[in-house]
């Protein structure tokens, strides 16, 4: 059993050696033991990935995804920016952090929620049509045998409410530390 707090430092310190390593690409495990997916994926407060906050408090300290949309507009390649998750973007996290592809689309993501303004309908619509469309293309198998429209759009929406909620909370972690 893990006590609190020592988990994340788990998860840390493998993170850093694997960062030391010139001759690891990626850091990914394939098909992991139950006890370590169990760590990893660990609600570490109430629905809190540990991989996420991990991955999430490296790409802040590596300033990753730290400007406002507005304020990125000449970012590009840098991944500096939230104006647009480009491959140029992608492949800078990745050889700096050596993060999956979906990892880093969760932090561009979560950081973009950050910069989104509660009481401007217009960002928060912008920002839910962006995760929406992600969110369409992973499920798209399972939304092709709802049926219905109305299905779908709710389906989308819960989708949607939960992965909002989780990158508040990781926000909202990362802000209390």
């Amino acid at each position: 059993m893990l006590l609190p707090g020592h988990a994340e430092r788990l998860v840390q310190s493998i993170h850093a050696q694997v960062l030391a390593n010139e001759r690891v690409y990626e850091l990914t495990v394939e098909d992991p033991v139950p006890a370590f997916a169990s760590v990893r994926n660990a609600p570490y407060l109430p629905c809190l990935c540990l991989r996420d906050l991990v991955d999430l408090k490296n790409c802040v300290q590596h300033e990753f995804f730290s400007l406002a949309p507005d304020a990125s507009a000449d970012a590009s390649g840098n991944a500096r920016g939230t104006a647009a998750l480009t491959t140029a973007n992608i492949h800078a996290v990745q050889q700096k952090l050596k993060i999956t592809q979906k990892q880093v689309q969760t932090c561009y993501e979560a950081r973009k929620l950050a910069f989104v303004d509660p009481k401007d309908e217009a960002q928060r619509k912008k920002f839910r049509l962006e995760v929406k469309k992600r969110l369409f293309r992973l499920h798209t198998e399972e939304l092709d045998g709802m049926g219905s429209a109305d299905r779908r759009k709710t389906f989308l929406e819960a989708e949607y409410q939960r992965v909002e909620a989780h990158y508040a909370r990781l926000l909202a972690k990362i802000a209390s530390n």
